[in-house]
C-alpha cells in the first residue's frame, strides 16, 4: 500500500521553517556586519593608505573631518531615532 502524502501538513512544515529562517537571519546579518572586528580593520587599511600616500596634515584634517561625518550618517542610518539636530 502506497504512502499517503498530507500536502496540508507539509505546507505547514514548508511555511514555519521559512518563518524561522526569515526571523533569524536579520540578528545573524548584523551581527555579522556589525563586528567591531570590522571596524578595527577599516582603521588599519586606512592609516597604511594615509602612510602609502604620504598626505600633508592639512589634508589628514580635511580626510578626518569627513570620515567623522560620514560615521555620523552610518549611525543615523542603522537607527534614525539617534538623529541629533545642531550637533
Amino acid at each position: 500500500m502506497p504512502h499517503r502524502t498530507r500536502p496540508m501538513t507539509s505546507l505547514l512544515v514548508f511555511m514555519g521553517l521559512n518563518l524561522v529562517l526569515v526571523n533569524t537571519l536579520s540578528p545573524v546579518y548584523d551581527f555579522v556586519c556589525f563586528l567591531p572586528y570590522w571596524e578595527r580593520r577599516r582603521e588599519r587599511r586606512r592609516k597604511e593608505r594615509e602612510a602609502a600616500s604620504g598626505l600633508d596634515a592639512p589634508a589628514r584634517y580635511f580626510l578626518a573631518r569627513a570620515r567623522t561625518l560620514v560615521s555620523k550618517c552610518d549611525d543615523v542610518m542603522r537607527d534614525p531615532g539617534n538623529l541629533v539636530y545642531n550637533e
